[in-house]
């Protein structure tokens, strides 16, 4: 694929650019936690080296804010978050830096508008396809309109093709703020009881909260990801398998936490008087003083 500076974009069996992205971003955010399986550290930073190729030959900036955000979220999510965050930006200035001296990083900052200049063809399209979706909107706020993309003429591309390159937008243009509310609530339902489970998890095995803290950072990343992408070949497929992924791990959190064992009660020892003899209960005290009166 080509984009509009003649830049070749690595695609590969994803079907699209953006597919192939989000894919690789979700990779390199599960290789956060099983980095610790590997015992060479040359082995850890080569795999990260390859991830971050990957992602820049698909040229798509949607994938690598949401892979950063994606290594941002599990370093906040895991002990010691503070320390951890420090170091992971500390890292990230490092690499951002050696990066921006290249000429392929001078390319990847303009892409980002971090440096300025003017916008590419595919953000002005983008800030045009917000800005009619959100007039569209409303019209037909609460369910949306089914036929919204007839509406649409004046953004067809030249491949003849109106390309709604926001889940978001999509939703809410076909099914309202009603269909965008239960999407949401779908999504931040898993996310919310995939990191409860491993927060309560925490304490008796920390592997199996780091694994439910991992799964909560690509969920993350992906909530970011949907906003620059449609739910289109792999994207979609991986988008629905994680959601399933993270129902599957608060289940199971509430089967092991149902499983561990409650504590016995404690039990209060006998009162002793002074002399060290037992003290006897007023309730037996007294009936023997009826037992007394009764003979």
């Amino acid at each position: 694929m080509l984009r509009g500076d003649s830049w070749l974009r690595a695609q590969a069996s994803a079907g699209h650019a953006l597919s192939l992205g989000f894919l690789l971003a979700i990779a390199f955010g599960f290789w956060l936690y099983l980095q610790s399986r590997a015992a060479a550290l040359r082995a850890r930073l080569a795999i990260v080296i390859v991830f971050w190729l990957e992602m820049i030959a698909t040229f798509s900036r949607g994938p690598w804010i949401g892979a950063v955000l994606i290594y941002l979220a599990y370093s906040a999510l895991k002990p010691r978050a503070i320390s951890r965050l420090f170091k992971a930006g500390f890292l990230m200035a490092i690499v951002l830096g050696l990066v921006s001296l290249s000429p392929m990083g001078e390319k990847m900052m303009a892409s980002l508008h971090v440096t300025g200049g003017q916008p590419d063809a595919d953000f002005i399209y983008r800030q045009r396809l917000l800005d009619r979706s959100l007039e569209l909107v409303q019209a037909h706020p609460l369910f949306g309109d089914p036929l919204a993309i007839q509406e649409m003429g004046d953004l067809r591309q030249g491949q003849g093709i109106i390309d709604i390159v926001n889940t978001y937008i999509g939703v809410l243009l076909f099914h309202g703020w009603v269909g965008l509310a239960l999407f949401l609530g779908f999504v931040l339902s898993a996310l919310t009881g995939v990191f409860r489970a491993a927060k309560a998890a925490i304490s008796t095995d920390a592997d199996w909260a780091l694994l439910g803290f991992n799964i909560s950072a690509c969920m993350i990343g992906i909530l970011f990801m949907l906003a620059d992408c449609s739910l289109i070949f792999g994207a979609e497929k991986m988008f629905y398998l994680l959601i399933a992924l993270a129902t599957a791990y608060a289940r199971r959190g509430k089967q092991l936490t149902s499983d561990i064992p409650a504590p016995e009660p404690a039990r209060l020892s006998e009162p002793r008087l002074r002399n060290g003899a037992k003290a006897i209960p007023a309730s037996s005290g007294t009936a023997r003083r009826s037992q007394k009166q009764q003979a």
